[in-house]
């Protein structure tokens, strides 16, 4: 059973409360490491822990195009390494893309693993930037990525998460 869990700051990276709050079980729990460059804010929050590991949040919010996709994706992964979780929520709710191949590698570093199993994800986004993530991912042909679950709620997306972590068919 996953609970949420305050979690003390990673010592080298500033612990802030998330802008706008929308997710309000992010908002009270976890780790908080939070960046502007660009125009986007990059965000990541632990959001829950338990015996299979922590459910953590990446979010991006601003518009494709003001960060450079390299800049984006060296931070999911060194996200990713630091904390090494059991699962990823990947929010993009807040993040406008419509095209350009040079996300694409986007989700290339939640292909790892954690404790020897596959990490689990799935994607919130909404509108415009969901149909064009999932047309562009759909080209990798990679059947993690191809086969990854969208949300359009945070909320959602964590029970989603819980429940492939506990072993339940989702």
């Amino acid at each position: 059973q996953l609970t949420v869990a305050a979690v003390t700051p990673l010592a080298e990276q500033p612990a802030r409360r998330p802008a706008g709050a929308a997710d309000a079980a992010a908002a009270d729990a976890g780790v908080r490491l939070m960046f502007r460059t660009k125009g986007i804010e990059r965000r990541a929050t632990v959001l829950a822990e338990g015996d299979a590991g922590q459910i953590i949040e990446i979010s991006l919010r601003g518009k494709h195009g003001d960060a450079s996709a390299n800049e984006l994706i060296a931070y999911v992964r060194e996200t990713v390494e630091k904390l090494d979780p059991a699962g990823v929520i990947m929010n993009l709710g807040n993040f406008s893309y419509s095209f350009g191949n040079d996300i694409g590698a986007l989700l290339t570093p939640l292909l790892g693993r954690h404790a020897g199993k596959r990490r689990e994800f799935c994607i919130v986004a909404r509108g415009r930037t969901s149909r064009s993530l999932r047309s562009l991912f759909e080209l990798t042909n990679h059947p993690d990525i191809v086969g990854a679950r969208y949300f359009e709620d945070a909320r959602d997306a964590l029970i989603y998460v819980k429940r492939a972590l506990a072993g339940d068919t989702v």
